[in-house]
């Protein structure tokens, strides 16, 4: 027999106070010597057994009816009848998927659940990644069909899911009354708890059964960084890393999987063929232990040829911008213009302009209107703020007084090893918003950053570079320059990228290989990792870190063991039919009390 409250059975000490009662309130007469009591002895003798039987008869109704009763409280289910509703609510997000060296922890215990199901009256089954879905409500016959045929997704989540909105709504329409739920999970996403505590008021109890492996698990962990891929020339993906991997392949289109050099801690740098100008896909593999669903992606490569640019000044210089512009004819193809000139000339589209002298009102918002839908504009923060139309796209970026430099960084190792050894000791400072990123330093002190505007951006010099000799002298400028050019004519090219089970940026219907999917705005992104396709054009969705994790230990309150998670079989309760008897055998005592106190009263 089970007992849903077991704790409540020392209300059953509560039978003594009857009995103490019984003991501390019996007669007991003094004897008094007289002549004709002997015939009075007779018939009190006769009386007093009657009466002690009487009295006996009482005190073991009172202890009956508190018996009843500290057991109904207890909630006594027993086995035997059969019975009962039990929901299991199993997690089947991405993390609980096949892994490198088997399926998984989910089909062994779904296969352990199945065997334990029979003697409920009813079974239900609620299947949830970022949504909760009722995949079996019926037998316990029903309950093991759906059991077999649940699989993990390919799609983050955790059991926390269920408690949003219609997913917790459909969960809650399947309890029915007061049944006992188990949480299957291995509870790395999220501990159970909210879930837990969601359901606690509509139901007996609930229980977390862990089915956790841990182990490592490497991933993924962001968008590869390429160098710009020029026409007919090779490059290098740098792929960012999360644990320790054992090796990684890369594909260019649909050519074979190629092993790369030996991982670094944290990145893969796979060395890229010489590709035609026009768009390619990239194909990373890592090598690990731990989950397949996280270790490949896909990404898009663009290889294009000169980028166009305008340099847009009113007196020839020797400034490193024009000089880098004129550097390179495979990697730009400018041309100079003055400000007045500039209205005759078009904006290059997927291009640049850099601007050395101020343009006209008309120009000027001609150029702001062209950032907006994907232009780049690169020009010094000053001369950027004395037209209104221009100053709006910097509008969030404030000076400060001036700060100490240092020596000139980029951040890319490439370049850092020549221009560090110049540098400015003093540079103006300046308040950055969120969006910028910076490109150049001085030491701590922000030199060149670039702005998003929209589809575009813009690329602000902090300070007058053209007129640091420091700057020009260095020997790995000109190639610095020409690449920052280039990532910033790519911008409104750039293919975002989304994080599985985070909130979608944007509605839009996502597609690859046959598999379709709508996103809402806010929504939690329902799609696995790798390269989709939408109207507006590619996007690139990651494996969600948390998901990942596979190494955490299981959170206190939750049990790895399946039988004492969930009983060999369930039972009827008996609290409410315990609780009835109580009152009859109460309304008896009342009866047999009212008899004796009427009988033996006199």
């Amino acid at each position: 027999m089970l007992l849903l409250h077991p704790l409540l059975l020392w209300s059953l000490a509560a039978v003594a106070v009857p009995v103490a009662i019984h003991l501390l309130l019996r007669q007991r007469p003094r004897p008094r010597p007289w002549a004709a009591m002997r015939w009075l002895l007779a018939a009190k003798t006769a009386a007093s057994r009657q009466w002690k039987l009487t009295n006996l008869l009482l005190l073991l109704l009172r202890c009956l009816v508190l018996a009843l009763i500290a057991l109904a409280v207890a909630r006594p289910a027993l086995g035997l009848l059969g019975g009962g509703r039990l929901v299991l609510v199993v997690d089947r997000s991405a993390g609980l998927g096949t892994r490198h060296d088997g399926p998984g922890p989910l089909p062994a215990a779904l296969g352990a659940l199945s065997g334990r199901l029979e003697g409920w009256a009813s079974v239900a089954v609620v299947a949830v990644d970022l949504d909760s879905e009722v995949l079996a409500d019926g037998t316990p016959a029903t309950a093991r069909t759906a059991l077999e045929r649940l699989s993990a997704s390919v799609r983050p989540g955790g059991l926390s899911q269920a408690t949003r909105g219609p997913a917790l709504e459909r969960l809650l329409a399947v309890l029915g009354d007061g049944p006992e739920v188990l949480l299957v999970s291995d509870f790395q996403q999220d501990d159970g708890t909210a879930l837990a505590a969601a359901l606690g008021p509509k139901v007996r109890s609930v229980t977390r059964w862990s089915i956790a492996q841990p182990q490592a698990n490497p991933t993924i962990a962001g968008a590869p960084r390429s160098v710009d891929l020029l026409n007919d020339q090779g490059g290098v993906l740098a792929v960012p890393v999360i644990g320790r991997i054992a090796g990684a392949q890369v594909a260019v289109d649909d050519g074979p999987l190629l092993t790369t050099p030996k991982p670094a801690a944290d990145r893969i740098i796979a060395p890229l063929p010489a590709l035609p100008a026009g768009n390619h896909r990239a194909t990373v593999r890592i090598s690990e232990g731990g989950l397949l669903w996280d270790d490949t992606l896909e990404w898009p490569l663009t290889v294009r040829g000169p980028v166009a640019a305008l340099l847009v000044e009113n007196t020839p210089s020797a400034d490193y911008l024009a000089a880098a512009l004129g550097a390179d004819a495979a990697a730009t193809s400018v041309r100079r213009v003055t400000g007045p000139g500039l209205a005759a000339e078009g904006l290059p589209d997927g291009g640049l302009v850099a601007l050395r002298s101020l343009p006209s009102a008309a120009d000027a918002a001609r150029l702001a209107a062209w950032v907006r839908h994907g232009g780049a504009l690169w020009g010094e923060a000053a001369l950027l703020r004395q037209e209104p139309v221009l100053a709006e796209l910097i509008a969030d970026l404030t000076a400060r007084p001036p700060v100490s430099g240092g020596a000139f960084a980029s951040g890319d190792p490439d370049f850092d090893a020549s221009l560090g050894l110049g540098g400015r000791d003093r540079t103006p400072g300046a308040n950055l918003p969120d969006r910028a990123q910076i490109w150049l330093r001085a030491g701590g002190a922000p030199l060149v950053a670039a702005l998003p505007v929209e589809r575009g951006c813009v690329v602000v010099e902090l300070c007058p570079l053209a007129a640091d000799t420091a700057w020009q002298a260095r020997g790995a400028t000109p190639a610095w320059t020409v690449r920052a050019m280039r990532q910033a004519s790519a911008w409104a090219h750039a293919v975002p990228t989304w994080i599985g089970g985070a909130p979608a940026p944007e509605d839009a219907e996502l597609s690859r290989a046959g598999e379709h999917l709508r996103t809402r705005s806010g929504q939690p992104l329902l799609a696995g990792p790798g390269l989709w396709q939408r109207t507006s054009g590619p996007v690139v969705v990651l494996a969600d870190p948390a998901e990942s994790r596979l190494d955490r230990p299981s959170p206190p309150g939750v049990t790895s063991d399946l039988a004492n998670a969930l009983p060999e079989r369930s039972g009827r309760d008996l609290g409410l039919v315990l609780m009835l008897a109580a009152l009859v055998v109460l309304l008896i005592e009342g009866a047999v009390a009212a008899w004796a106190g009427r009988r033996y009263g006199g």
